[in-house]
């Protein structure tokens, strides 16, 4: 268990360092573009990391906080909550059966402020 957790640590960091040399190549217009990618990066762990939460204690956490407290035995999957690529956290929305949506992730965007057009979401199906 202990292998996939450090493992799992290993990507996260691949993944900060990765979007680290991306904010500094791109200027300008090419910075928002960046920012934009690098929260979809954000998005893809923390979906990944649910998904572990889940095949651990057999449920999607009800808040993005357990992921850093999980119940007793397991260890926590993070020190510190991903954020988009303006630095703000995500809003994360539990599992919602009568859509048909496990959960969704989303991001306020650029303009910090959610449910508007450039809100970044990733919705996981039932499948």
């Amino acid at each position: 268990m202990k292998k996939i957790v450090s493992r799992f640590a290993l990507v996260g960091l691949a993944c900060s360092l990765s979007g680290c040399f991306v904010l500094d190549y791109f200027r300008g217009e090419q910075l928002g573009k960046a920012k934009a990618h690098l929260t979809k990066a954000s998005m893809l762990q923390l979906e990944t990391t649910l998904e572990l939460f889940k095949a651990q204690t057999g449920n999607y956490p009800e808040k993005l906080e357990e992921l850093l407290s999980p119940p007793k035995g397991i260890a926590p999957f993070f020190t510190k909550l991903p954020t988009d690529g303006w630095n703000r956290g995500f809003r994360y929305q539990a599992p919602r059966t009568a859509e048909g949506t496990d959960f969704q992730i989303t991001s306020a965007g650029p303009d910090g402020q959610f449910g508007n057009s450039d809100d970044i979401r990733r919705e996981v199906l039932k499948g």
